[in-house]
């Protein structure tokens, strides 16, 4: 009887964390409960509707995997679930569960978990993501989370790495960390006084127009100084 059935699905991940590991299931059931309620019938935005309910349980499986020190299935997860989603979506539900896991995956840490140069360009590259479809509030904080990694990777001398993975995937996920590094050098005059190059300033801080005006920008940014993600300069 209940008409939102994401709902149902993550109380049950929240409740028994180690069930995110049958995360199959977990989409298989709310597919049926969606498909045996008849939600959605009889919308022309069937399709989306039941993507932003995937998107949420997604998300609850990622925070799900962190609380079980399984860092390789949050990012995974991120990686191959959400992502695909907030790309192919313009969405604000899709956009705020994604951009939140994100974040939650590229801040972690635990004793449990050795980082290396590897799990940080992972961290690098899902903070770079976030930095792309999160609220304008949230962007100062985002990049400097990116910034520590990036510091923290070079003063080891882990760069080969970065160009390690940069040679392997040119793709947007990959030169995804390099918005990061082009909106971090332009950050204050672009977020100073919320307005510019294209952005509206709006009430609550993160309307579309804005948003997409900081993608924009980004996207541009990838333009300039892209040598140096791929060890060009």
């Amino acid at each position: 009887m209940n008409k939102d059935p994401a709902f149902l699905v993550c109380k049950v991940i929240e409740k028994n964390s180690s069930i995110y590991r049958e995360m199959d299931r977990m989409i298989k059931i709310l597919d049926d409960l969606i498909e045996g309620t008849q939600l959605f019938k009889e919308s022309p935005t069937r399709e989306l509707e039941i993507s932003k309910m995937h998107a949420r349980v997604y998300a609850v499986i990622v925070k799900a995997a962190l609380n079980e020190n399984d860092f390789t299935t949050a990012f995974n997860t991120c990686m191959g679930k959400l992502s695909p989603l907030s790309s192919k979506y313009v969405d604000d539900t899709i956009y705020d569960v994604a951009w939140r896991a994100y974040d939650l995956v590229g801040s972690y840490s635990s004793y449990a978990m050795r980082d290396s140069s590897h799990t940080d360009f992972q961290k690098m590259e899902l903070l770079a993501l976030a930095v792309l479809i999160c609220p304008k509030s949230e962007i100062v904080e985002i990049l400097r989370k990116w910034t520590e990694l990036e510091r923290k990777s070079l003063s080891e001398g882990d760069s080969s790495a970065l160009h390690t993975s940069a040679e392997d995937n040119r793709s947007l996920l990959t030169t995804a960390a390099q918005a990061g590094w082009s909106i971090a050098r332009t950050a204050s005059p672009l977020l100073g006084d919320g307005v510019g190059n294209g952005m509206e300033r709006t009430d609550e801080g993160r309307g579309t127009t804005s948003r997409f005006g900081v993608r924009d920008t980004v996207k541009t940014g990838l333009t300039q100084g892209i040598g140096w993600l791929l060890g060009d300069v």
